[in-house]
């Protein structure tokens, strides 16, 4: 469920960071990919209404901070310090990134009244703003000795700099002990020189276990396929006194003839008989329109699918994933259920209802789907294409996504 903590003017707050709309999803979409999606939960996601700011975050309880005890309100600063500390680390890697232009400023927000618990996490509202005369640093709050880290996160070239010289240093230290006034004129091999000898005797192993292996194979096989030497028949010489004895005489057979043959009649024409014609049956149809345009709901009973592509938006990543199955099943009073699978293999259920609104037919969420994930509360609308589809576009009653469209058939 999308729960909408807090909301604000664009005048109230100056922003710190990027102006751009799209800036607060671009930085939350590289936490997620780069280091990982719990790191980003802590990240509310802001859905702009003209001039306003509605912070949002899926869950389904809320705390404030002033309603947290000072144990949990200070479980929840070290828990947001420890969070920023691993971002900071990693993203130091990768200089290319918005994340990383605007390292230093992203994570403040004007008061800690804007951190809130949803579902025992923390979440930061108004991120990337200040108040009207300050702003609220968590790494501040948790550890007052961070000075010196942060001017080596405005500077990180400065790290590597500090890191080369204590080991050039310590290089030189070690080889004055260890290496003073001794000199060694032995000439090794290079450790490539020996890795590529050794690789060349490994082959030549290889090659000759190959080949004694083909050599025992090939004997195999000319044992197997030699053909066996068969002696030549002898041909067999009769004597010249042998005759063949003659076939003994069938006796001879008469039949009598009859004196006159019978005279057969052709049987006489009936008459063509036709067979009854025979009704077809006529084609059952889903969806008549003589049934649509009196609004029967009762021809609704049973289960339609979704038969076009349709993907839904997941929140607050507001990525597109496709649809695999959606199913919808009503009994004659236009009430029943739906399933909805994902391409993730995510699942929710929930109850609908349907009716008619003039021409269309409009099938009503009441409640959110609920399960692997979230449906946000909705309706589509529903007119008829043909005896057998309908086309529904779906419509969240929130209007904070766009509308989708697909076509249901039984």
């Amino acid at each position: 469920m999308v729960l909408i903590l807090n909301h604000h003017d664009l005048e109230d707050y100056k922003p710190l960071c990027n102006q751009d709309r799209q800036f607060h999803d671009k930085v939350i979409h590289e936490i997620a990919t780069l280091i990982g999606p719990k790191h980003a939960s802590i990240f509310a996601s802001p859905r702009y209404q003209e001039a306003k700011v509605f912070w949002c975050v899926d869950g389904q309880q809320i705390y404030p901070w002033k309603n947290l005890s000072t144990a949990q309100q200070k479980e929840t600063l070290t828990f947001i310090h420890s969070v920023l500390n691993d971002i900071a680390l990693i993203i130091n890697q990768y200089p290319k990134t918005l994340l990383f232009q605007y390292i230093n400023r992203y994570y403040l927000f004007p008061s800690l009244n804007n951190i809130y618990v949803v579902d025992g996490v923390p979440v930061i509202t108004s991120w990337g703003y200040a108040g009207a005369t300050d702003y609220c640093d968590p790494l501040l709050l948790v550890h007052n000795n961070r000075k010196l880290w942060r001017i080596l996160t405005y500077f990180p070239w400065l790290t590597s700099l500090l890191s080369l010289s204590f080991g050039l240093c310590a290089a030189v230290i070690w080889h004055g002990l260890h290496h003073n006034n001794k000199t060694c004129y032995k000439d090794y091999p290079c450790n490539k020189d020996v890795k590529a000898a050794l690789d060349t005797e490994k082959q030549s192993d290889d090659l000759k276990r190959h080949r004694d292996q083909l050599l025992n194979q090939f004997a195999g096989l000319k044992k197997q396929c030699q053909i066996p030497v068969v002696p030549p028949i002898a041909p067999q010489v009769l004597p010249d006194n042998t005759s063949v004895p003659d076939l003994p005489q069938m006796p001879e057979l008469s039949v009598p003839l009859p004196q006159t043959i019978p005279k057969f009649s052709p049987p006489s024409k009936q008459a063509d008989i036709k067979p009854p014609p025979v009704e077809k049956p006529k084609k059952k149809v889903d969806l008549p329109k003589s049934e649509w345009d009196k609004k029967n709901i009762s021809m609704l009973a049973g289960c339609w699918h979704l038969t076009t592509r349709m993907d839904l938006v997941e929140m607050p990543s507001r990525r597109n994933t496709p649809v695999t199955n959606w199913s919808v099943c009503f009994d004659k009073g236009g009430l029943g259920t739906q399933t909805i699978t994902k391409s993730d293999g995510k699942t929710c259920n929930g109850q609908v209802k349907a009716y008619f609104k003039g021409n269309q037919m409009v099938i009503e969420q009441p409640q959110n789907c609920k399960g692997g994930f979230f449906l946000l509360q909705g309706t589509q609308a529903c007119t008829r294409i043909n005896d057998y589809e309908a086309r529904c576009v779906y419509t969240d009653n929130r209007h904070m996504l766009k509308e989708r469209t697909g076509i249901f058939k039984r």
